[in-house]
């Protein structure tokens, strides 16, 4: 396998799980942010297992790839976990029936 093919098999990954940190970043409520951390833990996840089952991979090249992947990996798994103890500790508001009058 060329290097050049393990680069674009790396930006195809990277660039989204890049942008999504921007976007939890900027997201404004748990729910999303939760949300956001999911999709990259997902992300980062399918990166994982691409670069796992590569065959052909110099040992050097999978071991950095790998690295780099398990990096994100771990840091969306912190954002998500950080995130779902947020809500659970935000204050629950009981819903309350209003009249149809």
């Amino acid at each position: 396998m060329k290097p050049v093919e393990l680069i674009a098999a790396c930006q195809m990954f990277l660039v989204p799980v890049s942008v999504l940190f921007g976007a939890l970043a900027l997201a404004s409520t748990t729910a999303l942010r939760m949300l956001i951390s999911l999709i990259g833990l997902v992300t980062s996840g399918v990166w994982l297992y691409r670069l796992w089952f590569w065959t052909g991979l110099a040992v050097i090249d999978r071991n950095t790839t790998l690295a780099l992947a398990a990096a994100f990996a771990l840091a969306w798994l912190g954002a998500l976990v950080a995130q779902v103890v947020l809500w659970r500790r935000q204050p629950r508001r009981p819903s309350v029936a209003r009249p149809l009058s």
